[in-house]
């Protein structure tokens, strides 16, 4: 295969210059020619302090950096597994990706409330999860949108 990485990406906004990807998960062609030459740029903007010149001290910032900067300067191709599900505007790309349909991504509050949120699944793609046995046993049904498990609602739902 011709690309060099597969990952879940996000639509970057007018001028922000990053598309703040999700890099809890990504695929590397560890075959392909590029990865020294990746691995050497994405470690330089850390042992040379260049990231503290980024709006954004954040790994995903310096990683679409570094892809981006590959994509054209190099011509490195990736692919973004996210790409079709990005522009409806849900900022869980984790879950609405292909990869949801197997596995969720407990970031900030789903981690205390054991499961992501109804509103981090986009609307057209919540009947097709739930063929899924672990979005069957997902509670669709609370007012306030959580999937309690083992904590009260913290919201209004009065569970």
């Amino acid at each position: 295969e011709d690309r060099f990485t597969t990952f879940l990406g996000r639509k970057a906004k007018e001028g922000q210059g990053s598309a703040f990807s999700e890099t809890g998960f990504i695929m590397y062609n560890l075959n392909h020619k590029i990865k020294n030459t990746f691995a050497d740029d994405l470690r330089n903007l850390y042992n040379s302090d260049k990231l503290f010149r980024f709006p954004y001290q954040v790994d995903c910032y310096t990683w679409d950096w570094t892809r981006l900067n590959l994509e054209k300067k190099k011509g490195v191709k990736n692919f973004n597994l996210a790409d079709e599900y990005v522009a409806l505007g849900k900022k869980h790309p984790f879950i609405n990706s292909p990869l949801g349909d197997y596995m969720d991504h407990l970031k900030g509050n789903r981690k205390l409330e054991g499961r992501s949120k109804l509103e981090d699944i986009k609307e057209g793609r919540r009947s097709a999860k739930q063929q899924y046995d672990y979005w069957k046993k997902n509670n669709f049904s609370n007012r306030c949108g959580w999937i309690h498990r083992k904590s009260p609602c913290r919201n209004t739902c009065q569970r």
